[in-house]
């Protein structure tokens, strides 16, 4: 039981992009905090236990990421400038999500746990 659990957690970050900037950074970029169980691959930080979170501070309009999630049944909470919360699901292919978007131009913070 415990296997599957955690099998149903794995969620892969593998890359973000600035809206305003169009700019890429890896999942292994310094602006990025983990906190957690996270498994680094080659290709991706694997975050395998509820109660892992990923920060995010950025300049910038909106950010995206590119995520593939190990089941469709874990939700993520998204909090931006730790005011506004919304819920998330990723699907099981790797895809390019909008996490934040239609923000003024400043410095923010993007939190998922």
């Amino acid at each position: 039981m415990l296997q599957r659990f955690i099998c149903l957690s794995v969620m892969g970050l593998y890359s973000l992009t600035l809206f305003s900037q169009n700019k890429s950074f890896p999942f292994s970029d310094k602006d990025i905090s983990y906190e957690g169980r996270v498994l680094f691959t080659d290709s991706a930080a694997v975050l395998m236990w509820p109660g892992t979170s990923v920060k995010i501070n950025f300049i910038g309009t909106g950010i995206s990421g590119t995520f593939k999630d190990g089941d469709t049944a874990n939700y993520y909470n998204i909090i931006t400038d730790n005011d506004s919360i919304y819920r998330i699901q990723f699907d099981t292919t790797q895809q390019t999500v909008a996490l934040a978007s239609a923000l003024a131009y400043r410095q923010h913070s993007i939190q998922m746990c």
